[in-house]
């Protein structure tokens, strides 16, 4: 077993067998993940939130 460490929320230790286990031939690893960006977030609702937009009760939608 491997210790992950101890979850606060939870007040358990941890523990992964799978962690261990060696990957299967010709297993390729995901690239990570892209991180939203707040920016990008807020420049979205401002693009959806237009004045015309806001006369419409379905948000044009």
């Amino acid at each position: 077993m491997k210790y992950l460490g101890f979850d606060p929320r939870t007040k358990k230790d941890k523990v992964s067998l799978k962690a261990l286990l060696e990957k299967p031939e010709g297993y390729v690893e995901r690239p990570p993940r892209r991180e939203v960006v707040e920016i990008e977030i807020v420049e979205a609702v401002a693009t959806i939130a237009t004045e015309d937009n806001f006369k419409n009760p379905f948000w044009g939608f």
